[in-house]
């Protein structure tokens, strides 16, 4: 499993975030591409859309 990548993002008066590069970088995304938000308990997985909906929407998480 890689190492996970830590950072902090901050939550603006609209509900915005901006991704860190390095988590951009490693879901592959680039400007205007669409993310996936999965909301489970108290956790928040993002993924790039193209990814998820190529493996199906039935992932486990």
């Amino acid at each position: 499993m890689a190492v996970p990548i830590i950072d902090k993002a901050k939550v603006m008066a609209k509900g915005q975030i901006t991704l860190p590069k390095d988590i951009r970088s490693q879901l592959r995304l680039s400007t205007d591409d669409r993310v996936t938000l999965i909301c489970e308990d108290d956790r928040v997985i993002l993924m790039n859309s193209a990814i998820y909906t190529a493996r199906g929407s039935n992932l486990t998480v």
